[in-house]
């Protein structure tokens, strides 16, 4: 079943020197991504066209499906081809006989119950043959592509529960090819729900595995496998907390260069975490007290460089133990210090679901898509495909003065304007939102502007002629100013009809109506500061500042 959603841009502003701003839109119908729950999303250039198509398995309200979608390069997506559907698995794309293009290997569930694994060909234009390879079919599964006997080749990692009820962690062998064979006699335990990263944790330059998952489908496990560098592998303790039904990602978050470890996810029934480890170098482990992040179980991790200032920001979503499902952005300092980033627009997802990053439509920047279903959805599934905004650089500071008026040249139908007073700490006037804007009285102005959710401040421009005989204003006389309180309005000319005094907020502090007379006290107990006196005249309304002191 569809669902609703609008459109919306927020502004997320990072309170560091330097900071980027996240602008995120959430794009109407996900550019025609299917909503699933208990599913995997993986992106690749299947049809060499120069974006990043996505493929998806996992379970709509009906069957489970397996589906390959293109972009058009706009972020808008078509289903290509239908695999056979699966949900609670995961997939992966690799160049496994390497002719330069995109395979594809994913496992899971069918809808009959029994798990499935395959293999598939790409014939260079994102067309999928299955290969002849016999993967062993698994269920609540995982895999992953790696290089593990540093042949140049790509290998292949499944774990999860064959068609026989017994857990099994399985590495194939590729022959160059595509070719892929069992290795036999290896030590990795067999998982449930497993999570399977390869990575090099001890900058030898192989490709080390870490594992997570559950033992006999209770007990929360993670291991480590230290490679020895021609595909050989032995068990080393990690330090790292024993987790299921989460992630494990990586990334070299202090950058001392090697990869330090975020792990998430369920410990038991009761308990979930959320940790940052560091890395000494050699593989050696160390719980980070210095960050604190929100526990989460049924979550996933993802680390990207979102801000391009050139460290990796991290990703989490998932599901606290109260129920309250998250998708929460922390921002990297570049020493390893994160901070949680406040995005309205993020909506957090669970069951079994999750989360890619990836540049949608080859602007430059990153996006994000996540699939999956809230804890209390009533069986709507979802997916939600955010797209980043990079503020421009292009915003028109400069303003042009008619005096005593002011214009911003930054002349744009989806601009929005604040006016401020500079000689006030940058007070806003708050119902001043026009492209012009003529003060109250003399002093320094500026305009603030904003666009696509980007702000940036002009700079401040003196006005020196309100009151001149050349404006063309009827002479209006207010005194004492500076004043405690009590002051007269006097004019030579015209009657005053009305008066109101604002504060510098716009406020309305005081309305006088049918004075009709040329002259007006006014005593008020009024607090300290700068207020505006509006003075409607037979022909015009004139504004000037008033200070109480």
């Amino acid at each position: 079943m569809m669902k609703f959603i609008c459109i919306a841009i927020f502004l997320i502003t990072v309170p560091k020197i330097g900071s980027s701003q996240f602008i995120f839109n959430e794009i109407m119908d996900a550019g025609n991504l299917p909503e699933i729950e208990n599913g995997a999303i993986d992106t690749a250039d299947v049809d060499m066209d120069g974006d990043l198509d996505v493929f998806i398995l996992g379970k709509p309200d009906g069957q489970p499906i397996a589906k390959l979608f293109l972009n058009d390069g706009q972020g808008v997506f078509s289903e290509s081809q239908a695999f056979t559907g699966v949900d609670l698995g995961q997939c992966d794309f690799a160049d496994v006989d390497g002719d330069d293009d995109m395979d594809l290997a994913y496992n899971g569930q069918t809808s009959g119950g029994t798990g499935y694994s395959a293999l598939f060909i790409n014939d260079g234009s994102g067309t999928f043959s299955i290969s002849t390879s016999t993967l062993t079919p698994l269920k609540y599964s995982s895999l992953a592509f790696g290089n593990v006997n540093g042949d140049g080749d790509i290998d292949l990692l499944m774990s999860g529960t064959n068609n026989g009820g017994t857990d099994q962690t399985i590495l194939y062998e590729n022959d160059g090819l595509g070719n892929f064979s069992v290795v036999v006699a290896t030590p990795f335990l067999g998982l449930q729900a497993p999570d399977i990263n390869f990575l090099d944790v001890d900058g030898d330059l192989d490709q080390d595995i870490l594992l997570n998952g559950y033992v006999s489908g209770t007990i929360a496990t993670t291991k480590m496998y230290i490679n020895d560098g021609v595909g050989n592998y032995s068990e080393q303790a990690s330090g790292i907390a024993n987790i299921a039904w989460g992630e494990i990602g990586y990334s070299d978050v202090d950058g001392d260069g090697d990869y330090d470890i975020l792990s998430t996810g369920y410990i038991n029934a009761t308990d979930n975490s959320t940790d940052l480890y560091l890395n000494n170098g050699s593989g050696a482990f160390t719980l980070d007290v210095t960050n604190t992040f929100v526990n989460l179980g049924n979550s996933t991790v993802s680390f990207a460089d979102l801000d391009q200032d050139g460290d990796e920001d991290l990703i989490l979503t998932g599901k606290e133990l109260t129920s309250v499902e998250r998708m929460l952005l922390y921002e990297n300092d570049g020493s390893g210090n994160f901070s949680e980033v406040s995005v309205p627009a993020f909506i957090g997802i669970t069951r079994r679901f999750s989360t890619a990053v990836f540049d949608l439509e080859n602007d430059g920047d990153l996006d994000i898509c996540t699939i999956g279903a809230p804890a209390n959805s009533g069986g709507f599934n979802e997916v939600h495909l955010y797209q980043q905004f990079t503020c421009p650089d292009d915003i028109t500071k400069s303003l042009s003065v008619t005096e005593p008026t002011l214009t911003s040249e930054h002349d744009h139908d989806d601009a929005s304007y604040i006016w401020l007073d500079c000689d006030n700490s940058y007070q806003p006037f708050n119902f001043e939102t026009d492209i012009s804007f003529t003060p109250p009285s003399n002093g320094n102005y500026a305009v603030r502007i904003s666009q696509y959710g980007c702000i940036d401040t002009s700079d401040c421009y003196a006005i020196t002629t309100v009151g001149n005989p050349e404006n063309e204003n009827p002479s209006l006389f207010l005194y004492p100013n500076p004043s405690q309180g009590q002051f007269q309005i006097q004019t030579a000319n015209q009657l005053i009809h009305y008066l109101q005094i604002r504060d510098i907020q716009g406020q309305l502090i005081a309305d006088f109506k049918e004075i009709n007379d040329f002259y007006f006290t006014v005593d008020l107990n009024l607090s300290g500061g700068i207020y505006i006196i509006e003075v409607k005249l037979k022909e015009l309304t004139v504004k000037e500042r008033l200070i109480i002191e």
